[in-house]
């Protein structure tokens, strides 16, 4: 039994593909046979929950590329997602509540103990207990619900994931080439509706919802992209890149016609040397 055992722990990576060759196998007869294609997801499915519980950082990145790109789908009873993003935070949230109950000694005290942690603490218990006395409970559940795998996954898996500026750069990477590829993607439909306003909202669709979460996004992470400049040398192609990026940007912000933003990014010196200060 013994030799067994170790002959499959030798094999497994050999095993496990001809495991997932199988099942995707399959699933692909069943779809086809069945005339469903929903079991076409099975594998895909499978393959992502297998690799979330070995290493859940290719998950979290994964989720930092479909930022840009995710798209919302309306739901029965006037709730809405967005897909594939929230799907993939209500996971990671599960992911970060294992990882947590199983590693207890890896928990970092000086973190969680932080003022500004504290209050996001408070401000998300104190959700928690206006939840209680709403009106329309069910709402309001849901709004509590989001509030935790958003501060869960983008505070506190985002402190297991990034601790080093090699981490960062994979992050900063993973947002900025989808993000450009919208913005750029969104400023050549805007030229076939002739930079009008009134179709500023259709421009920006299928991936944000409006022209401000369109404008937003740009803004905020505008201030990252520029300090990402530094990492590269002067007149270096890369840096060249994020230069180009940041023009597209400026120029994505003044045609979305979003006021508070275009103030936001010309504030933005000021606030820098506030900062400073």
């Amino acid at each position: 039994m013994s030799k067994l055992l170790a002959s499959i722990q030798t094999h497994w990576p050999l095993f496990s593909i001809i495991g997932f060759c199988l099942l995707t196998f399959l699933c692909v007869t069943a779809a086809w046979v069945l005339d469903n294609e929903l079991l076409f997801a099975i594998p895909f499915g499978v393959l992502l929950v297998s690799t979330t519980l070995f290493d859940f950082k290719p998950i979290y990145y994964l989720l930092l590329l479909m930022l840009p790109l995710s798209i919302e789908l309306e739901l029965p009873g006037g709730f809405s997602t967005d897909l594939p993003t929230e799907a993939l935070m209500i996971g990671l949230t599960l992911v970060w509540g294992l990882y947590i109950l199983s590693n207890p000694k890896k928990i970092n005290s000086a973190f969680y103990n932080h003022p500004i942690i504290i209050l996001l603490l408070l401000h998300v218990l104190w959700i928690g207990v206006s939840v209680l006395f709403a009106q329309i409970f069910v709402f309001s559940f849901k709004y509590f619900l989001a509030k935790l795998w958003y501060v869960i996954t983008f505070v506190f898996l985002t402190h297991l994931v990034i601790k080093d500026q090699k981490q960062f750069k994979i992050a900063f990477w993973c947002i900025l080439l989808p993000l450009t590829f919208t913005v750029v993607q969104t400023l050549i439909r805007q030229a076939g509706y002739n930079f009008e306003f009134n179709d500023a909202n259709k421009a920006v669709t299928p991936f944000f919802r409006n022209h401000v979460n369109y404008a937003v996004m740009q803004v905020i992470f505008f201030p990252f992209a520029w300090y990402a400049r530094k990492w590269y040398p002067s007149g270096s192609l890369v840096r060249g890149f994020i230069n180009l990026c940041l023009l597209i940007f400026v120029v994505g912000i003044f045609l979305s016609y979003t006021r508070a933003a275009i103030i936001t990014l010309l504030a933005f010196p000021l606030v820098y040397w506030m900062f400073k200060l």
